[in-house]
């Protein structure tokens, strides 16, 4: 055999022992690589049973929502709180209060939030007007927004964000939906799951007093056009139980 050839030879055999060590490499990678995708899709998991904390933590129309938990097994601690929101620090600052909740809970805990009933209005923040709907005070929002998700992932916390529903008044239900915009691109910029509940108790984002829910007319709002019903609270809950267990990632 010429020297020429015998090279080739060994050239090619030694191409095939890298390509082979390559792919043994490659399988054990991609084995590796789905046993941890296993492991995190299973660590994300959720089910509402006994096993399960929830902290809610929002405005009214939060608390209200927290009435349709009430005979689930998942152990649930309401910290919702009535006129607040991610704005005023000053009247009541959420930021805070979720740190204090976090340090002491379960490790099997997950947050549900809702926010914004309350922070439709304009501001006065470093000295600058931020007009509502503006661009400045859509980046402070955020900015309150992302430190409530910061809170979460300090404390290795899966938190979901509800959808302000939609609202009677149009002027009101128009201010929600540019809060909500915000609300849902935050979501997506941090990993979050947005529950959008509109699709549980609105029709194509429109208001609804009451929907015939099992040939039965269930009533979902309360008079003032804002807030839930009880019934309404447990339709949403169904909703945000489901949205969660068939898929808690965004």
């Amino acid at each position: 055999m010429k020297i020429k050839e015998k090279n080739q030879k060994i050239l090619k055999e030694n191409i095939a022992k890298v390509l082979e060590k390559k792919y043994r490499q490659d399988k054990i990678k991609k084995e590796e690589n789905l046993k941890n995708l296993a492991k995190y899709i299973n660590s994300k998991k959720v089910v509402f049973d006994e096993n399960l904390s929830v902290i809610l933590i929002g405005d009214s129309i939060m608390h209200g929502i927290g009435w349709g938990f009430s005979n689930k097994k998942a152990k649930i601690e309401n910290i919702a709180k009535s006129s607040t929101g991610l704005v005023n620090k000053k009247f009541f600052n959420w930021q805070d209060k979720l740190s204090q909740v976090l340090q002491n809970a379960p490790k099997n805990s997950i947050i549900i939030a809702h926010f914004g009933t309350n922070d439709g209005y304009s501001i006065n923040h470093n000295g600058q007007r931020l007009k509502f709907g503006s661009s400045q005070w859509s980046e402070f929002y955020k900015s309150r927004v992302n430190e409530i998700y910061n809170i979460s992932k300090k404390y290795d916390k899966n938190i979901f964000w509800l959808e302000i529903p939609c609202m009677k008044k149009p002027n009101f239900d128009k201010n929600m939906k540019i809060i909500n915009k915000i609300l849902k691109n935050s979501a997506k910029e941090n990993h979050a799951k947005f529950i959008e509940i509109n699709e549980a108790i609105c029709k194509n984002d429109e208001y609804l007093q009451s929907k015939i829910i099992g040939n039965k007319k269930r009533i979902l709002r309360s008079d003032d056009g804002i807030h839930l019903s009880t019934s309404g609270a447990k339709v949403v809950v169904e909703f945000i139980i489901e949205e969660i267990e068939k898929n808690p990632f965004n």
